[in-house]
């Protein structure tokens, strides 16, 4: 985490390899959680955004942040936030298929599991999306969300049992095959490590 906050301060001081460091570090998992609202082309834009808005930030916030990981995905919410409610971005938006993935390798890419994410609450679903897709752990999903940890913790934990439930509901066949759903429900996890 050290080498990222120095990266941070390096890139704002105009150091291009420190800038080229932070985006190779962050931008992948930046841009998976962004695709996963938007389109890839303004998902792509969105992550220019916030990374070219921290070049032109102020050193001081810049030397204010403690976690560039949580920070960055932080403006990347607020970013995404921002361009779903241009007008233009209403009329042209489409729905993008929900996946959740560990990494950026795609874990599960079922149909039932994306109408299963559609199923729960926009906020159960950001908070999917930013531990699992994002990647960030449940301290920087706190920071992210401006709350605290065990909150952020048992708000997860709610999030991913309302998921599963969603999940068995749509997954489940008019004729019950016990082996797929136990199978299926395996790739959701049971509860958030801290």
């Amino acid at each position: 985490m050290n080498a990222d906050r120095t990266n941070l301060r390096r890139a704002r001081r105009g150091n291009d390899p420190a800038a080229r460091s932070l985006w190779a570090s962050h931008a992948p998992r930046l841009l998976a959680y962004a695709t996963r609202a938007l389109d890839a082309a303004s998902a792509d834009d969105v992550v220019q955004s916030v990374f070219c808005r921290v070049w032109e930030l102020p050193t001081r916030t810049i030397d204010a942040v403690d976690d560039p990981r949580a920070w960055l995905t932080t403006l990347t919410r607020r970013a995404i936030a921002d361009h779903v409610r241009k007008p233009q971005t209403r009329r042209s938006r489409r729905a993008p298929e929900l996946v959740i993935t560990k990494g950026n390798q795609a874990e599960h890419n079922d149909d039932d599991l994306a109408r299963a994410l559609a199923c729960v609450t926009p906020d159960d679903r950001d908070r999917l999306l930013l531990k699992h897709v994002a990647g960030l752990t449940i301290r920087q999903l706190a920071d992210v969300l401006g709350e605290a940890a065990s909150t952020a913790a048992d708000r997860l934990a709610r999030a991913e049992a309302s998921l599963r439930e969603a999940f068995i509901q749509q997954s489940e066949p008019a004729d019950p095959d016990p082996t797929v759903p136990a199978a299926t429900v395996n790739a959701i996890p049971a509860r958030s490590e801290t």
